[in-house]
């Protein structure tokens, strides 16, 4: 191998080495930017994904990914008069985020909270959704820090995984 070819190699390899030191730095800051708005919005309890490599995939390729986001209300909005409430026990009190939190869910809220109050919390929840696609865009870098067939549960307080098998 000449040396000009073998230079343009060593440079590509240490551009991939940088940029996977780059993502895992920019997911250890997504975890604080979670945290911090959830302790910013002491009704958000918690955020977790599911992520994962399926063992059966119809003949397709089985490719890891995440599932997401789902989110855990303070027991303040938690099963207070939301049709919700039976999927978010079955769920350890996760809501999904694209599903079951949409403007029926803040509405059964507004006898509990004001106008100002769900605004905020509409907003929190946006905002989480928000950070999310950005980790979508980071799987790589969330299979080699959590790893596959884990539920990776954030809190104000931390991070944390539980086991979770996606059934396939």
């Amino acid at each position: 191998m000449d040396k000009e070819l073998k230079a343009r190699l060593d440079k590509m390899n240490k551009i991939r080495e940088d940029l996977k030191v780059a993502e895992k730095s920019a997911s250890k800051d997504i975890m604080d930017v979670l945290k911090k708005m959830m302790a910013d919005n002491p009704l958000i309890a918690g955020v977790k994904w599911q992520q994962y490599t399926p063992s059966f995939n119809d003949g397709e390729p089985c490719e890891f990914s995440i599932s997401g986001p789902f989110i855990k209300f303070d027991e303040k909005i938690s099963g207070a008069g939301d049709s919700a409430a039976d999927e978010e026990q079955e769920n350890g009190g996760f809501l999904d985020a694209n599903y079951d939190i949409d403007d029926d869910f803040f509405k059964q809220k507004s006898d509990i909270f004001n106008f100002k109050e769900i605004k905020a919390l509409k907003k929190t929840v946006k905002d989480v959704c928000a950070v999310y696609s950005h980790l979508e865009a980071m799987d790589d870098c969330l299979e080699s820090m959590f790893g596959s067939g884990v539920e990776v549960i954030v809190t104000k307080d931390g991070v944390e995984t539980e086991d979770y098998d996606c059934g396939m």
